[in-house]
Parts: structure tokens; sequence; C-alpha cells
């Protein structure tokens, strides 16, 4: 049983991950009566070599798995499933880590980090396409050959331990690209309230004295904070099952998060609470840098209320998943 759950692992490796478990324990209920079908035949269960030579008759994993492709692929299905994975290790583990190291050191020390943080992110989509279209083109023309070969089932990867869903690589995307957006617009900010990408595109507001005052309080926790995001946003994007170690990070990070939102919030108390009056009082005064100073205040006391309900929220789902040893994806 053990040689038929290490097979059906290796399929469900190049599945993609919507239908991974449907399709996975369907396999595995068809090897099971392909097995008692043999041992029945014979009168007696099958060694390990049999099993192995029935095994051998399904297929290899990878072309089992390309047969369940929904989709008709423009190429062999072993090789559309080599392409996804190829695709995946040269667009989020070479091309992303490449424009990150490269292109952030270089925004930041720009005259307006967000803007070249912007040109950055349309440089990465650039080359992204084109390596996806070099990729594709180059699969497309391999794909009239025959990509079987011959495999050995008593050489599958031994089992891994399952356990929590594992972080999903979209999220994890999206924390490292909004994270750097983030850190741009934050460091742009000393004395202007930035909107749009930067100030000579002309999305800029005078600062008002809260957020003045804010962001020479803030300014370093917040940046430490965002940059601490982005690095284990990217640490997931690789190793997705790091469930555990993103669960406990957001614990910290929304405690640190919710923490200094109330140290700020108790040593400006008098300064939010006229700018909350002022937002309040918008339609008489007509007061914009009043207002944006009253959003700011009000913002202050949002991030705050739901960094506590997250981190309660990530401390439950943390103590639902103890005990449990994450498996890879």
């Amino acid at each position: 049983m053990d040689l038929i759950e290490r097979y059906v692992q290796a399929v469900r490796f190049w599945l993609p991950r919507a239908s991974q478990q449907d399709i996975a324990a369907e396999l595995a209920e068809d090897l099971r009566c392909r097995k008692e079908d043999s041992e029945g035949a014979l009168g007696r269960p099958l060694d390990e070599a049999e099993t192995a030579a029935l095994l051998a008759k399904v297929g290899n994993p990878l072309q089992v798995a390309g047969q369940y492709l929904q989709e008709k692929p423009l190429m062999d299905p072993a090789l559309s499933m080599i392409y996804r994975f190829v695709v995946k290790v040269v667009l989020l583990w070479i091309l992303l880590p490449l424009h990150v190291c490269v292109a952030v050191p270089s925004a930041f020390l720009s005259a307006h980090p967000l803007a070249s943080m912007a040109d950055a992110l349309g440089s990465f989509a650039f080359s992204a396409l084109f390596a996806l279209g070099c990729i594709t083109l180059v699969f497309i023309l391999l794909g009239g050959k025959d990509s079987a070969r011959t495999w050995d089932p008593m050489k599958l990867p031994p089992l891994l331990k399952q356990g929590p869903k594992p972080v999903p690589r979209s999220g994890s995307l999206a924390e490292v690209v909004f994270g750097l957006l983030f850190a741009a617009w934050w460091v742009e900010g000393f004395r202007r309230l930035p909107i749009a990408w930067s100030s000579h595109m002309g999305g800029v507001y005078a600062a008002g004295p809260l957020w003045t005052g804010l962001h020479a309080q803030l300014f370093w926790p917040v940046l430490a904070l965002t940059f601490s995001g982005v690095a284990v946003g990217a640490l997931c994007l690789a190793k997705p099952h790091l469930v555990k170690f993103r669960l406990i990070y957001g614990i910290l990070a929304d405690a640190f998060s919710a923490g200094i939102c109330l140290v700020a919030i108790q040593g400006r108390r008098p300064e939010i609470a006229r700018a909350l009056a002022a937002l309040r009082d918008l339609g008489h005064t007509r007061d914009l840098s009043a207002a944006v100073d009253g959003l700011v205040a009000a913002m202050l006391v949002v991030i705050a209320v739901a960094s506590a309900i997250s981190g309660l929220t990530r401390i439950i789902r943390l103590a639902l998943t103890g005990g449990s040893t994450p498996g890879r994806s």
C-alpha cells in the first residue's frame, strides 16, 4: 500500500492545486481496486515487486497527471506538466527575486521611490511576458516528441507528511508586491502625502501637522514591519508549506502594528481628537488639509483595531493547527 500511496503522491505533485484532492482520491481508489482484482486472481496478496509491475502498467506519474488536464493542452500532456513547473520556477524563483534585488535598492535611492517602484514592476511584467513567450515556444516545438521514458516504480520518492493547507502563493506574491509599493509610498511621504505614484504626477496633498508628526514618529517601525512582511512573503512564496511560521509571524506583526498605533494614539490624543472633529465638520469648514489629517487619525484607529482582531484570529488558527506537521505542496 505504501508504494501505491507514493505513486498517488507523485501524480498529485503535477496536478493543479484546485483539483489535487479529488483526483488523488479517485486515482487511489482505482489503484486499490486494480490491486484487489489482481490479488483475487492470484489468490494471495501482491508483493512489492508485483505491485511495482502493476503501477508500471498504469504509466509514468507525469503522463497520468497529464490525462487529468481539463483543458486540451497545445503539447504532450507530460510536457504540459513540466511546462507549468518551469514557468513557476523561472517567473517566481528567478525573475522576481532578481528584479527585487536590483530594483528595490535603486528605487529607494531615487528622488521619487514610488514612481521608480512602479516602473520596476512594469519592467518585471515585461520580462515575465517575454520569458513566458520563450518558454512556451520551446515547449510547443518539443511537443511533437515522445516525452515518455522508462521509469521504475521502486524509485518513487518517499511519502511526505501531510499537514495544514499550504500558504497560497497568490497571497504571498501580493504581499511582496504591495509591500514594496507601500514601502516606496511611505518613504516618499516625508514632507507630503503622496496620493498617486509620485509628486511629479500631481497626486500629492500638502502634509498636515498630524501626518508630519506621525510619519516622523513611526517611520522606522513601519518601514521595518513592511520589509519584514515582504521577506516573509517571499519566503512563503518559495516554501508555501511554512504554515505555522506564517501564522506566528502574523501574530507578532499584528501585535507590533497594534502596539505602535496605540502608542501613537496615546501620545497624540488631543491632535487626533481635533483631526476627527475636523473630519466630521468637513461639510462646513471645507478645510481639505484638516480633512486629510482626520482621515489619517481615523485610519490609525482602524488599523489598531483591525490588527488586534487579526492577531486574535491567527492565534485561534494556530491553536487549531497545533500538533500537526506541515507537509510540502
